[in-house]
C-alpha cells in the first residue's frame, strides 16, 4: 500500500496493549501486557505461548525469534517451538535486558555482568563478556599510585548522607588491565570512598568507608577492616538507638612522617591519626568548635596537609577548619564568617595545597584561596580571597557561583578544577589563564558532572571521574625531580615523519621535543654543535600556558621545544646540545638530540 501515512488505510486486527511485535515465516507474533504471545496469520489470531513475566525485548535472529524477560531468555524456532530457555544461575545472579543469536551462541545483556554468552545447547555454561574497564561508570572517588589507578563507588550525597546504603566493589587498573573486586571480597565494608597510599610502603593502601570504618589493602588484597572494636575509630551514637553502628570515615591523607590522618564524622574526636608502622591510634577533639558532634556537624568533605603540618579540613557546617597539634595554645581554628569573605551556608567541598604552600579552596559558591597558610595562626583576622581575572577588560571573579567538586595541582603548579555541572577547568598557576575547559560539547568528556580528579605526577596524565565514566587526558606536565640524574630527551632522534616541529601550541604534549626529569628551578639552553644559541627557557618564567607564545617552555619537571630557533624558524637537520643548569644547586647536565628533516 503506497498510502501507509493515511490512517484510514489501516485496519485493526487485534485490540489491546502490546509490548513486542515481530514477523517471521509470513506471520506476525506479538505479546500483550498480559504476557500472552499471539500469532496473527491473516485468518485468525491464536495464543501460542504464555510468559511468566512481560518481555522486555524481542528479536529475530538466525530464523529464530528470541524473547527476553527480566529473568529469562526464550529461543523459539520459526514454527514457534521452544528450543531452549536461559536463566541466571548462582554464579551470575542478575537481571536480563535483551538477547540475540549469532551462529550457535546466544548473547544476553545483563544488569550486573555485562554480556553473558553460551552455546544455545548449554543454557547454564555462561561466559562473561565485558569491556576492559571499571565495573561501573559512576566512579565516586579515585586515586593513582605509580601508574596504578584505584576507583571506588560507595557514596554520600551533598549533605554527607550515605543512605540508602549500597554494597559495591572497587576497581583497580594495574599493568594495563582492570581488576574488579566485588563487594563480597571487601570484608563487609560499605560506602567506600577516599583512597590513601602509604608513601613508605607502596604495597599498602587504605580506603575510607562512610559506614564501616577503614579498609586496609596489602598487595591489592583486603586484609583488615578497622572499626570501633579494633582501632581508635568511633561510631556515632544515636540516643534512641544505642545499638546503631555508623563509623563515617571520609577524608584521609598521609603526612610527611608516614602518619595517616582521617576524618571521623559525628563524634567528638573527629580527627584521627594512625601509624601503620606501630599500629598506634590517636584522636583529637573538636569540642571547642563543635559542641554537639551529632547535630552540629554532619561531616567533612576534604583534607589537605601543608608544609607546616597543619591539617586543613573542609566541613559542611563549620567552614574551613585548621588543626595543628604542634600549636600549643590554639591548635584548632576555623574560618566561617562573612568578614572572612565566606557567604552563609558555604560548604567547603575541595582543598588543594600548591607548590607555594597556598591553599586553594572549592566551595558551593565558587573558588577561594588562602595565600598565607604559614602565618594563619599568627593572623588575628585571616580571610579568604577570590581570584580576579579580566574578561574583555572587565574584572570578574574566577568561577563565580560554581559548585566545585575537586581541585588538584599538577607538577607545573597549574590547577585542575572540577565542577558539578560545568565540566573541568585547567588554569595556570595563578589562575589568570584558562588553558583548557573541557565539557561534553568540547571534548570526549562523558559528563559535565565531575566527581573526582587524580594526576599521575610521573607523566602528567590526568584521570577524571564523572557520573558517566572515566577519562584520561595526557596533559604532559610532570613533577620536578630531586636531581638531574634521570633527565632525558624524547623523541630522539626526531625523524622526518615526526612532522609536528614548528607547532605553536606547546600545550599539546603530543607535539614537540620533550625534556623530562628536570628539577624545580632550571635554565636550559639549546645550541647547535658550533655553540650557536638556538633556544632558551627558564623555570617560573617560560610557561607553556603563557600568552607570549614561547617556542621553548618549562612546566614542572618537563620542558617542551617546538623545534624553532630564535628567529622563529624551524631548525635544520643536525645534532643539538641541551645544556641544563639547576639554578639553586648548580647541578648541570648535557643532553644531545638529533633532528632529521
Amino acid at each position: 500500500n503506497p498510502n501507509l501515512i493515511d490512517f484510514q488505510q489501516w485496519q485493526t486486527v487485534l485490540s489491546g496493549n502490546f509490548v513486542t511485535v515481530n514477523a517471521i515465516n509470513n506471520k506476525i507474533y506479538t505479546v500483550r501486557t498480559d504476557n500472552q504471545m499471539i500469532e496473527i496469520d491473516g485468518a485468525q489470531n491464536t495464543t501460542v505461548y504464555s510468559f511468566n513475566a512481560t518481555p522486555l525485548d524481542s528479536e529475530i535472529s538466525n530464523s529464530n525469534i528470541v524473547f527476553t524477560t527480566s529473568s529469562a531468555s526464550f529461543v523459539f524456532n520459526e514454527d514457534i517451538t521452544l528450543l531452549n530457555t536461559f536463566v541466571a544461575n548462582s554464579e551470575f545472579s542478575t537481571s536480563f535486558n535483551a538477547a540475540t543469536l549469532i551462529s550457535n551462541n546466544i548473547y544476553i545483556a545483563t544488569d550486573n555482568f555485562g554480556v553473558l554468552t553460551t552455546d544455545v545447547t548449554t543454557p547454564d555454561n555462561y561466559i562473561e563478556i565485558r569491556p576492559n574497564g571499571p565495573s561501573e561508570n559512576n566512579i565516586f572517588k579515585l586515586n593513582n599510585n605509580n601508574g596504578t589507578v584505584w576507583s571506588t563507588y560507595g557514596e554520600y550525597d551533598e549533605a554527607l548522607n550515605p543512605f540508602p546504603l549500597t554494597s559495591k566493589g572497587i576497581s583497580i587498573y594495574h599493568e594495563e588491565e582492570w581488576r574488579n573486586i566485588p563487594f563480597d571480597s571487601l570484608l563487609g565494608a560499605r560506602e567506600l570512598n577516599e583512597i590513601a597510599f602509604n608513601p613508605f610502603n607502596p604495597n599498602e593502601t587504605f580506603i575510607s568507608s562512610f559506614k564501616d570504618g577503614l579498609l586496609e589493602f596489602n598487595e591489592f588484597e583486603p586484609t583488615i577492616l578497622y572499626d570501633q572494636n579494633n582501632s581508635g575509630l568511633e561510631s556515632l551514637v544515636l540516643p534512641n538507638n544505642p545499638d546503631f553502628v555508623g563509623i563515617r570515615i571520609s577524608a584521609s591523607e598521609f603526612d610527611a612522617n608516614g602518619l595517616l590522618w582521617l576524618m571521623n564524622s559525628r563524634v567528638d574526636r573527629a580527627l584521627k591519626s594512625y601509624n601503620p608502622s606501630t599500629g598506634s591510634w590517636q584522636g583529637y577533639s573538636f569540642s571547642d568548635l563543635i559542641e554537639n558532634p551529632l547535630s552540629d556537624e554532619v561531616g567533612f568533605f576534604d583534607m589537605e596537609i601543608d608544609r607546616n603540618g597543619t591539617k586543613w579540613i573542609g566541613s559542611y557546617s563549620n567552614g574551613l577548619i585548621a588543626y595543628n597539634e604542634n600549636i600549643p595554645n590554639e591548635p584548632l581554628r576555623n574560618m566561617n564568617a562573612a568578614d572572612q569573605n565566606i557567604q552563609p551556608f558555604t560548604r567547603f567541598t575541595a582543598l588543594a595545597i600548591d607548590d607555594r604552600n597556598q591553599l586553594w579552596i572549592g566551595t558551593t559558591f565558587g573558588l577561594r584561596v588562602l595565600f598565607n597558610t604559614t602565618g594563619f595562626y599568627s593572623d588575628p583576622t585571616p580571610s579568604l580571597s577570590q581570584i580576579i581575572i579580566l574578561e574583555d577588560g572587565i574584572p570578574k571573579e574566577l568561577l563565580e557561583g560554581q559548585i566545585i567538586t575537586d581541585i588538584k595541582v599538577d607538577g607545573s603548579n597549574n590547577k585542575w578544577i572540577g565542577t558539578v555541572d560545568s565540566g573541568i577547568f585547567y588554569f595556570s598557576s595563578d589562575g589568570q589563564n584558562t588553558i583548557y575547559h573541557f565539557t561534553t560539547e568540547s571534548s570526549p568528556l562523558p559528563s559535565n558532572t565531575i566527581n573526582d580528579i587524580s594526576i599521575d605526577s610521573n607523566n602528567g596524565i590526568v584521570y577524571i571521574a564523572t557520573t558517566r565514566g572515566l577519562l584520561a587526558f595526557n596533559a604532559g606536565g610532570s613533577e620536578p625531580q630531586e636531581s638531574l640524574e634521570e633527565a632525558f630527551v624524547y623523541p630522539n632522534p626526531v625523524r622526518p615523519e615526526y612532522d609536528l616541529l614548528g607547532s605553536n601550541n606547546l600545550n599539546d604534549i603530543n607535539k614537540g621535543i620533550k625534556v623530562s626529569g628536570l628539577t624545580e628551578n632550571v635554565n636550559i639552553k639549546i645550541t647547535d654543535v658550533e655553540g650557536n644559541l638556538v633556544a632558551e627557557a627558564q623555570s617560573r618564567i617560560n610557561f607553556r600556558s603563557s600568552s607570549n607564545n614561547y617556542n621553548f617552555a618549562i612546566d614542572g619537571g618537563t620542558a617542551i621545544w617546538n623545534g624553532k630557533n630564535m628567529a622563529n624558524q624551524v631548525v635544520a637537520s643536525g645534532v643539538y646540545l641541551i645544556l641544563i643548569s639547576d639554578i639553586d644547586s648548580f647541578e648541570t647536565k648535557v643532553l644531545k638530540v638529533m633532528i632529521v628533516r
